[in-house]
């Protein structure tokens, strides 16, 4: 498939320097032991100018930027850039300095409204979209046809692509699981489609409320070979978790019996191993990345109408936080410990101290940040010794629900509303560094913001903005 430029987008350009050398979301030992040495860890070892995957580095929401801008005014860090996008909540990814974009357009959807035409027809259509860091530039698109539709909701699609390593062959890949539940591979240079698989028609999760949402999860194995690892939940045996080859898409293995939830599995090295955890409809469980084997599992699940677990879990050690709300029918949130065989051992469990929908989390230090539901005026963000499950403070502030990254020493918070605050990186108290007065960004902020090589970028089925915090 050739690639096709985009029509031209409205840009504009701003730029700002800074520094501030602030606490290190790192440094600290973890609640449990041993302590995970600090070249092992995601944020160490990540390129400041990559944001790979849904929640960045590792899956933990830690940027290895440094020496970032703080000081804004009440309209928010300067404005790199700003386009318009289509629906769904897919977080924008990056590398080599592009970003890509998994949206939905076509006729009423977004700005590309030829798109469905272009494909035969008058639906729209998903499309991945490659733009230009610096500028905003459009670059590439690879679209693909859209049979999925949630009335109520938004169209989808909600899992963000993932990008994989440039091979021996030269070969860089980007992987995107669509609404509908179908995987593709597309080259990251031409925009062409290498491979696709319909995991949903192979595995046939259950009927949900809301579109396919666990994002890839892109690692090497021990051998060097790619790998591409979903959570497709399915009612087919043993298809709860799906590993595939990333070179050709044929399965690895296919194993677990776990339903589907909307949150993305986890990467854990500790111990001197690695393991995938995964937060499935009803248990937290762990595996054998090699084999797929289960190895450790506990009960958590979310009883509340059309409600499902969302939120990613978050790691810190040994020691895994979940949470999933609103917690009106059980769930919560609960932390557990990895033993080195893969068990689980709960530490503690409850229903009011953390309970995110969808949003995401951040760990550090011992502590655990997240903002709460909308249940009883809980959305606020919060912060968690993850030793006790004690509420170390909570932030009284009009962000509502929300989502984090840490980076440079400081949390930095997206509001449901786009207003945009950063805090330092302390569990004693709630210290604000910068909050902007006005919304950064228009529409209403349902995804997880990315920051790669000082660039902030937030979208909402409106736009996509970059803020530049250099």
């Amino acid at each position: 498939m050739p690639v096709r430029p985009f029509a031209p987008l409205l840009v504009l350009g701003a730029l700002a320097v800074g520094c501030d050398a602030g606490r290190d979301p790192e440094r600290a030992a973890p609640v449990g032991s041993p302590v995970v040495p600090l070249a092992d860890r995601p944020a160490a070892a990540a390129t400041p100018g990559e944001w790979l995957t849904l929640h960045g580095p590792g899956g933990r929401n830690v940027a290895p930027d440094r020496g970032l801008n703080w000081d804004w005014p009440d309209a928010g860090p300067p404005v790199a850039w700003r386009v318009p996008c289509g629906t769904g909540y897919a977080c924008p990814v990056v590398a080599e300095n592009t970003v890509i974009l998994l949206h939905r357009v076509g006729p009423d959807v977004g700005p590309f409204a030829d798109s469905a035409a272009e494909l035969g027809g008058d639906r729209p259509i998903e499309r991945l979209a490659w733009f230009d860091l610096d500028t905003g530039a459009p670059v590439a698109d690879a679209p693909a046809r859209f049979e999925s539709d949630y009335p109520g909701h938004s169209g989808a699609p909600y899992a963000t692509p993932a990008i994989g390593r440039r091979g021996a062959d030269g070969v860089r890949r980007v992987y995107a699981y669509g609404a509908a539940g179908g995987l593709r591979a597309v080259d990251f240079d031409t925009a062409e489609e290498l491979w696709s698989r319909d995991l949903a028609a192979e595995t046939q999760p259950e009927e949900k409320p809301f579109a396919t949402s666990a994002s890839p999860v892109v690692f090497q194995a021990d051998d060097g070979a790619e790998r591409v690892l979903i959570a497709t939940g399915g009612t087919v045996p043993n298809t709860g978790l799906t590993l595939l080859d990333g070179a050709t898409g044929e399965t690895v293995w296919q194993a677990v019996d776990a339903r589907e939830s909307y949150l993305t599995p986890l990467l854990v090295t500790v111990h001197g191993r690695r393991f995938v955890a995964a937060l499935m409809k009803t248990r937290l469980l762990i595996a054998d990345p090699a084999t797929g084997e289960e190895l450790g599992s506990l009960p958590f699940e979310l009883r509340t109408v059309d409600a499902m677990n969302a939120a990613s879990p978050a790691v810190w050690g040994d020691v895994l936080f979940v949470g999933s709300g609103p917690s009106g029918r059980t769930a919560g949130c609960m932390a557990a410990r990895i033993e080195p065989d893969g068990a689980l051992a709960e530490l503690w469990r409850n229903r009011r101290g953390l309970d995110p929908q969808y949003n995401s989390l951040v760990a550090a230090d011992g502590f655990v940040y997240g903002f709460g539901s909308n249940l009883n005026q809980q959305q606020k963000l919060r912060c968690l010794d993850l030793a006790t499950g004690e509420l170390a403070w909570l932030w009284d502030d009009d962000l509502r629900r929300g989502h984090l990254l840490a980076a440079d020493g400081k949390l930095v918070a997206l509001g449901e509303r786009g207003l945009l605050a950063a805090l330092a990186l302390d569990p004693s108290e709630p210290a604000v560094v910068a909050r902007s007065a006005e919304p950064v960004i228009e529409g209403v902020c349902y995804t997880t913001p990315a920051l790669a090589d000082g660039r902030l970028l937030l979208r909402t089925e409106l736009e996509m903005v970059c803020l530049d915090l250099r």
